[in-house]
């Protein structure tokens, strides 16, 4: 088989299709290219989302730290009451 006659062959599957259905494909074809370029977008914004959010979950750790660490009443994790004895 040729390579012209195997062009032919897949046009005919085409030669039933009316003016609605050939705008039906085009239209499919274009939201078919839609999707395929929205994914890699969607994966890189919502990579940079994921990483806002390990970044605010990380500050306020060592902000959570920080405070722990600067208050005058508790110098560690008890009271200085509770070091004394009676």
């Amino acid at each position: 088989m040729s390579k012209s006659s195997g062009v032919i062959l897949s046009l005919l599957q085409f030669r039933f299709a009316d003016g609605l259905d050939i705008l039906l494909m085009i239209v499919g074809t274009i939201c078919m290219i839609a999707v395929g370029v929205a994914l890699p977008l969607n994966l890189v914004f919502f990579g940079d989302l994921i990483t806002q959010f390990i970044a605010y979950e990380k500050y306020h750790q060592i902000e959570e730290l920080a405070h722990a660490g600067l208050n005058t009443s508790t110098p560690c994790s008890f009271n200085r009451q509770e070091m004394t004895t009676p």
